[in-house]
């Protein structure tokens, strides 16, 4: 019991990094010049703790489920190994506009991938919430 309880809470807490990466790509088109340095720092260390979120997340959800064989289980799997992708992705990109954002260059390849990257790693979070709330795949 202590168990399930303690990765209960766990997996709540860890959904909060993820809830805090759904405003990145708003946040990206509309913040420009001198803002972008400190908007690209807070945000790399987001993903940070979101990339330890994944394995935890996955872990606590391993001790939390109930029903192997459900279909709602199999689209949360596959949701959250894309999710994982495009955090991954994202990660990268924010790493890519630090270096040149340090050396004073406009990497706009890098930035056009950010926004899209972001852009589907929010839709596929807010996807994620919306199964588990919604009840429509039978959770």
């Amino acid at each position: 019991m202590l168990l399930y309880l303690t990765s209960y809470i766990l997996h709540w807490v860890i959904s909060i990094f993820f809830f805090l990466l759904i405003p990145l790509p708003f946040l990206y088109k509309g913040v420009d010049g001198s803002y972008r340095l400190s908007l690209f720092k807070i945000y790399r260390g987001i993903i940070h703790g979101a990339h330890a979120g994944i394995i935890i997340a996955f872990i606590t959800g391993l001790i939390l489920t109930d029903n192997w064989l459900s279909v709602w289980t199999v689209v949360v799997l596959v949701t959250w190994v894309a999710i994982s992708a495009f955090l991954g992705l994202t990660s990268k990109q924010i790493r890519l506009l630090l270096t040149a954002e340090k050396e004073n260059k406009e990497n706009k390849e890098a930035g056009d991938k950010l926004f899209q990257f972001s852009l589907l790693l929010s839709i596929l979070i807010i996807f994620l919430f919306f199964i588990k709330f919604s009840n429509l795949l039978g959770a």
